[in-house]
């Protein structure tokens, strides 16, 4: 439990907060990549062996098998086989880190830069008098970005 209780309340600010961040955010992604290629291999691998054993099957001794077998192959072959993770991975992508790093902030802005959207805002830190410290969800968008496109390269 104190392990959850310090992972939750990190002291991590700045620079190392965005590398964390990013470390997150990859680990979250290959995770449901990995996932998804060996649900993928494991349907491929069902529908040659089914193929195979439907060969072996004579359709006049033993119909109903034959039926059987011919059903579950066809319905295996028109099932959409899932190439790329849902919207649920890349909901869980924003919301782990997110609640992780909630309390931490990333640089300093100006505090008049914030003006128009103080009241939709809730900092994580007192505002000072000329400078704002500026929280990790506002930065959040641009690791996920950079992220998307490092596995658009790695995964084409």
């Amino acid at each position: 439990m104190e392990y959850l209780n310090a992972l939750y309340h990190l002291q991590l600010s700045g620079p190392g907060l965005f590398l964390a961040a990013f470390m997150t955010d990859w680990f979250v992604m290959v995770f449901a990549k990995t996932i998804f290629r060996l649900y993928k291999r494991y349907k491929t691998r069902e529908i040659i062996k089914l193929k195979e054993e439907l060969k072996k099957v004579d359709m006049k001794d033993d119909f109903p098998k034959y039926a059987k077998l011919n059903r579950q192959l066809t319905h295996l072959q028109k099932t959409k086989q899932v190439s790329k993770p849902s919207r649920i991975w890349s909901f869980l992508r924003f919301l782990v880190p997110a609640l992780i790093f909630r309390n931490c902030w990333i640089c300093t802005a100006p505090a008049n830069f914030w003006t128009p959207i103080q009241r939709a805002v809730k900092f994580p830190h007192p505002i000072e008098e000329d400078k704002v410290k500026v929280g990790f969800i506002f930065f959040w968008g641009v690791v996920r970005a950079l992220n998307n496109k490092v596995f658009a390269l790695v995964y084409k």
